[in-house]
């Protein structure tokens, strides 16, 4: 995922991508491996910019990301920066 996003979008501000662990009946396994009945790893990507810029983002990885198990959503940042 994250080639794909630099690979597509190399103007691409900073991002995060953080381990996670996935929990309930809906979840798609990731692996062919993995089970119902327990936890499933998951990465969560953060990632901020213009609206106008997500929904870019958000067709390409709809184009490219094949059958990847992937989840996506939007949010409003009031406001975003560093303290230096």
């Amino acid at each position: 995922m994250t080639a794909l996003l630099t690979e597509h979008h190399p103007s691409l501000p900073s991002f995060s991508l953080l381990k996670a662990e996935g929990y309930g009946d809906d979840l798609a396994p990731a692996a062919p491996t993995d089970r119902p009945d327990e936890n499933t790893e998951r990465r969560i990507l953060s990632l901020v910019l213009p609206e106008h810029e997500a929904a870019d983002v958000i067709v390409c990885l709809c184009i490219h990301a094949g059958s990847m198990p992937v989840v996506w959503w939007t949010e409003p940042v009031e406001s975003f920066g560093r303290l230096q």
